[in-house]
């Protein structure tokens, strides 16, 4: 590693620990980057500690390194070759022990006090890489923008605490291994780096893995951490995670902010413990059912080797695919093992689950016009419907001889339908939206055939009308009657995406937007229903006149 001499402002390199040792150790600064940072380069300049663009910063941590008897300091800004992506990769896996064997950390905040704030408010606690440069060191001096002493880690330890959601012993002391991977990413879930990848780069020491650096990579890396981690740890909180948001069938995190839920999970070792491991078929695991409550079915709940702190066991929706695997559903809830199943016998099961990445839609080929099963699984998002003051009224599935059928909604404006049928048979998932305010009702309905789905939209008139008898009008309409859209193969192949607009009472717009998940078999498709304000116009529609973007219409659009 590369110090700074503190007394002439030169770069020195050490070989290793005992090297630092010495000369006495060395001091570490903590800091966020501003505009004006000097280099590794800078400082190859034997002139540049003269010129009065020298960095205030680095002159007072010198300064203040050196009163506390130190020959050397280590800044990131200056002490990293960042041209040589060699030296930048062994020092982002070595950023954790360069932290933690610092005799000193100083922790510079700038924008202490600034506008009444007090640590809360600092920008320090709001970034990625300090997360770690905070749980490190075993000594940390906070200073504010004048460089006055704020306070220790140990004076602050139950502001600190509060402010990071960190426990008081473990900011003290903290040791790898000894606290669940979720409570860590939840740690993480609100903080930020410039760089996608540094969000997971930045994690790496907590958990003591290392992996090379790819920028450009995106949000890859956050999967390629979560599998480093799994090479060391049988721990299963690793997939009790959250998401809102639509696409990402698989079994691993799209960031640390999934886990924002995750703060009051542990591990619970007298569950299954159980290894597992990647494989060209997915995640194999043995994970946990329990036959009397709803699994293995076609969805069913698999519970994790991990609890809440107040004792209730979590675990992980999954839905099992036609080739064999499962995929995560139901992504934006983690189960909870209610208190009256609690006694009953568990039994294990492996099982193999896929990891699909949420930016895979593409064109997939699907089988056209053979008589078997089809088995569909729809994700609805309605939050933006919700946002304009509607509110899901009912939510239903009618079919002359469905298969099988499960329904769930949740308070993030996502709802979960799975329905079965046969390729002969129709099947309707009808959604009533009710105005709070204004008592307008709409419907949409899905119509699954096949491999045909098509989408219908309408004004509901009569309040009176049930949702059974609504969609009772489905059961054999007119070839093209108030049909949206349609989505199915043409030439063996189903496009990724498909959407159309209507106009809702004069003064909406609603969008329906259904993208593809291409796996074998099985129909799943992300729903998204968006509703906004109407620019007016002097054409007006109603639910057969509709305007469409990617998909023919059997109705032509009427001026």
């Amino acid at each position: 590693m590369w110090l700074l001499n503190t007394t002439t402002i030169t770069l020195r390199f050490f070989a290793d620990d005992k090297e630092t040792d010495e000369v006495g150790g060395y001091a570490i600064l903590s800091h966020t980057w501003g505009s004006n940072e000097a280099s590794f380069q800078d400082l190859q300049d034997p002139s540049y500690a003269k010129k009065n663009s020298m960095s205030s910063k680095i002159q007072n941590c010198c300064r203040r390194a050196q009163s506390d008897g130190f020959e050397y300091v280590w800044i990131d800004t200056c002490c990293i070759d960042k041209t040589n992506s060699v030296e930048l990769s062994e020092a982002i896996n070595s950023m954790m022990r360069f932290y933690r064997n610092a005799r000193e950390c100083y922790a510079y905040l700038s924008d202490y006090g600034l506008r009444g704030g007090g640590l809360s408010a600092c920008r320090w606690f709001k970034r990625g890489w300090t997360l770690q440069e905070l749980i490190a060191p075993l000594s940390i001096t906070f200073f504010d923008r004048s460089w006055d002493v704020i306070g220790t880690k140990t004076s602050l330890q139950s502001e600190l605490s509060a402010i990071t959601g960190i426990s008081r012993p473990v900011l003290l002391n903290y040791s790898p291994g000894e606290i669940c991977t979720a409570q860590i990413m939840s740690w993480a879930s609100k903080r930020d780096c410039t760089r996608e990848e540094d969000r997971a780069y930045s994690l790496l020491g907590l958990f003591d893995v290392s992996m090379p650096m790819l920028y450009g990579e995106g949000s890859k890396a956050f999967t390629r951490l979560q599998m480093e981690i799994m090479k060391v740890s049988s721990d299963q909180s690793l997939f009790a995670w959250t998401s809102t948001s639509l696409g990402n069938l698989g079994i691993f995190a799209d960031s640390p902010s999934d886990f924002k839920h995750s703060a009051n999970i542990e591990r619970a070792p007298t569950y299954n413990e159980s290894e597992y491991c990647m494989t060209n078929r997915g995640l194999r695991i043995s994970l946990d059912f329990i036959p009397d409550q709803n699994g293995p079915g076609p969805t069913s709940i698999w519970y994790l080797n991990c609890k809440r702190f107040a004792g209730s066991r979590v675990g992980i929706h999954l839905a099992i695919q036609p080739a064999g695997h499962y995929i995560r559903v139901r992504r934006e809830v983690i189960a909870e093992l209610p208190k009256s199943l609690r006694d009953l016998p568990t039994k294990s099961k492996e099982i193999y689950v896929s990891q699909i990445q949420s930016d895979r839609f593409a064109a997939s080929t699907w089988a056209f016009g053979v008589a078997r099963p089809y088995y569909y699984c729809l994700a609805i998002s309605h939050h933006s419907i919700r946002q304009q003051g509607f509110v899901l009224l009912g939510l239903a599935v009618r079919s002359p001889s469905p298969i099988s059928s499960s329904i769930s909604s949740s308070e993030y404006g996502i709802s979960h339908v799975s329905i079965g049928n046969k390729a002969v048979n129709r099947q309707h998932v009808g959604l009533i939206f009710k105005h709070k305010m204004l008592g307008r009702k709409f419907l949409i309905v899905l119509t699954a055939k096949g491999d045909k789905l098509s989408v219908d939209i309408k004004t509901i008139e009569t309040i009176e009308s049930t949702l059974d008898k609504l969609l009772s009008e489905y059961e054999d309409p007119a070839p093209g009657a108030g049909t949206m859209m349609q989505f199915g193969p043409s030439e063996g192949l189903f496009p990724s995406s498909q959407e159309a607009t209507a106009e809702l009472f004069g003064d909406k717009r609603a969008t329906i937007v259904v993208r593809h998940t291409p796996n074998t078999g099985i129909k799943d498709l992300d729903v998204r229903i968006l509703m906004s304000p109407l620019i007016p116009v002097p054409v007006a529609f109603s639910h057969k006149n509709i305007q469409h973007k990617g998909a023919p219409t059997t109705t032509p659009v009427q001026k």
